[in-house]
């Protein structure tokens, strides 16, 4: 499972292949300017994010600065709880969605990717530096496998989410 840190935390991870990474945000980040991403100005992450996953294309879907500050005092965080299977047609739009709320508090996004074998990960990947900087955070686990089923992933994403409360949105709806 992956957990994203806000971006005012700062830690060291090792990947999986022992290598050491400064972490801010997702884990490894795929590019020195993603050390930042509270810089309003510097859309340089999310390109060099973009330009490591060899996309072009969908860097045009995912904004290039900030649009959500972190929220003040105690408000209750909510978790979206998201089950993904085969979605990569529509996550973009989604994901976007999540970013147009105008609710002030902290939000999480919980992912669980049931066995997809499309390039449903990749995108959740490139997102996580967007929520990360916009002060959302985002956990998300799964991969490829046998699906378990939309109950399967929900109850998974459940699990690892850490919300005061709980919204449930599909990979292919849009939230308003």
């Amino acid at each position: 499972m992956k957990r994203a840190r806000p971006p005012n935390e700062e830690a060291t991870d090792s990947s999986a292949s022992g290598q050491s990474c400064k972490v801010m945000g997702n884990g490894p980040t795929p590019a020195a300017e993603c050390s930042n991403p509270s810089n309003d100005t510097d859309s340089g992450c999310l390109r060099s994010a973009m330009a490591a996953a060899g996309d072009s294309e969908a860097s045009s879907a995912i904004p290039s600065t900030p649009t959500r500050q972190p929220p003040a005092g105690h408000v209750p965080k909510v978790s979206i709880i998201m089950p993904i299977h085969n979605a990569e047609k529509w996550l973009d739009e989604t994901f976007g969605s999540i970013l147009k709320q105008d609710y002030n508090g902290p939000i999480e996004v919980s992912i669980f990717n049931d066995g997809s074998s499309d390039d449903s990960a990749a995108i959740i990947d490139r997102w996580a530096v967007c929520f990360t900087s916009n002060f959302i955070e985002i956990v998300h686990s799964g991969g490829p496998g046998a699906p378990g089923g939309c109950g399967f992933a929900k109850n998974r994403a459940i699990e690892q989410c850490s919300g005061e409360y709980m919204c449930f949105l599909d990979a292919d709806d849009i939230m308003y």
